[in-house]
């Protein structure tokens, strides 16, 4: 049903994504409530008065539907947001640039090993090659030239791997709802669906004749 959308939109479309996002919605909202029972509402009544405090914090963000106390709602939305961004920043900062500073200082050759020197080797170069082609501030000449051309490629490489390995993540995922589909007794949706988005199209299909019809006479 949802597929069907490749073809146009539909009313079989449309259901399926309601029953998505409304079955999405659900199961977030579970998660989320048995993550607070979990972590703060089972260790306050073990005795850890300490999460008495998150709890009733959380609960000022109910005067979200409150017009006279909004004001108290933005309390707790400036801390969420405060401490999730001093988060992110952190480890942003730590994987996106310490990491992988230390991650590309490498030995380039490895006594014995000629195959791990030669990948250091790529990577040391790869890196630096790439640096300097995005830097524009002088005319790239000579063993820049070579170097900025390496960088090229290995970029070229690399965003070739990650849209492979982004499309076979895709792939593996359409395949495993399908071999789910051949399980008794799910591979009875199949046909209801096909006859589902049949009856949708063909309805849409006749909806839009009578009102193209309507308006001629009109």
């Amino acid at each position: 049903m949802a597929y069907s959308f490749l073809y146009k939109e539909n009313r079989a479309y449309r259901i399926a994504e309601h029953i998505y996002l409304g079955a999405g919605t659900g199961y977030g909202a579970i998660l989320s409530a048995k993550y607070v029972y979990d972590n703060a509402w089972t260790p306050l009544v073990k005795g850890n008065t300490l999460w008495a405090i998150p709890l009733l914090a959380s609960l000022l963000l109910y005067f979200y539907f409150s017009k006279k106390h909004f004001w108290i709602y933005r309390i707790p939305t400036a801390a969420i947001i405060g401490i999730g961004t001093g988060i992110v920043v952190a480890a942003d900062f730590r994987t996106r640039l310490t990491e992988q500073i230390s991650a590309t200082l490498l030995p380039l050759f490895i006594a014995n090993d000629p195959y791990k020197s030669l990948n250091n080797i790529i990577i040391v170069f790869g890196v630096i090659g790439s640096l300097i082609f995005f830097y524009f501030s002088r005319e790239h000449r000579g063993p820049v030239k070579g170097m900025v051309n390496f960088g090229k490629y290995i970029l070229m490489i690399t965003f070739g791997a990650a849209f492979g390995q982004t499309f076979m993540a895709r792939i593996s995922l359409i395949i495993g709802r399908i071999q789910s589909l051949y399980l008794w007794p799910a591979w009875i949706l199949l046909p209801s669906a096909a006859v589902l988005v049949g009856v949708a199209i063909s309805w849409d299909r006749l909806r839009q004749k009578k009102a193209k019809s309507a308006t001629e006479k009109k």
